[in-house]
C-alpha cells in the first residue's frame, strides 16, 4: 500500500445494527467520529442524556478483534482515547479531490459534508461556505451562489435548507464526499 498508512477494519454489532468501516486508519477514525457524533445527536434529540467518555469510544484495529497475544493484559490496559475530531483544514487536506476543473465544487461538497457530519449542522448559508473557504485558504468561486444553485439543480448534491438562502447536503452529495475520503492514500 502506498502512503504508508495501515489498512484497518472497525466492526460493531448490536441488536438491530451492524457497522463496518475498512480502509486507511485516518479514514476509519474519521468515520468512527462521524458515527459517534450522529449517535449522540440522535440520543440528544430523543431526550437521552448521554455523556461520552474516552472509555466508551471504539478503537480501530487491523481485524476488528482483539490483537493477537493481547490476552488478559489487554483487559487490564486503559481504553484508548477517542479519535480526535479533525479540523476543517485537516479534513479538507485528507480528502482526495481534484485539481483544476471541478476542484472548487468538490471543495464546496467537502465543506458541506464537514458542516453536516462533524459539526452536526442540518443546513448552511452561502456565507457559511464562503467563511469556511477562508479557513482552508482556498479562494471561493467568483459567484458562489450560482455555483451552489447549479450543484443543487443539475447535480442534485444539495436541496433546500430550512429557510430562504439555505442549503442542505443530499445523501448523493454525502456519498460523493465519502468516496473522496475513502480514496485517500
Amino acid at each position: 500500500m502506498s502512503g504508508g498508512e495501515d489498512e484497518v477494519t472497525f466492526r460493531f454489532e448490536s441488536p438491530g445494527i451492524r457497522v463496518e468501516f475498512e480502509g486507511p486508519e485516518s479514514f476509519v477514525e474519521a468515520q468512527i467520529v462521524i458515527l459517534r457524533d450522529r449517535v449522540l445527536r440522535e440520543l440528544a434529540a430523543a431526550g437521552r442524556d448521554v455523556a461520552p467518555s474516552a472509555a466508551d469510544a471504539p478503537a480501530a484495529s487491523g481485524t476488528g478483534a482483539e490483537p493477537a497475544g493481547a490476552g488478559a493484559a489487554a483487559a487490564e490496559a486503559p481504553a484508548p482515547a477517542a479519535p480526535r475530531v479533525p479540523t476543517l483544514a485537516e479534513f479538507h487536506g485528507r480528502a482526495r479531490s481534484r485539481e483544476g476543473r471541478g476542484a472548487l465544487q468538490e471543495t464546496i461538497l467537502i465543506v458541506a459534508y464537514y458542516l453536516r457530519e462533524v459539526q452536526s449542522r442540518a443546513d448552511f448559508s452561502i456565507s457559511d461556505i464562503a467563511d469556511r473557504f477562508a479557513v482552508i485558504a482556498v479562494t471561493p468561486p467568483s459567484n458562489l451562489a450560482n455555483t451552489l444553485g447549479m450543484m443543487k439543480r443539475k447535480q442534485q448534491f444539495f436541496e433546500a435548507g430550512h429557510g430562504r438562502g439555505r442549503y442542505a447536503l443530499t445523501d448523493k452529495g454525502a456519498a460523493y464526499v465519502r468516496r473522496l475520503i475513502g480514496a485517500q492514500q
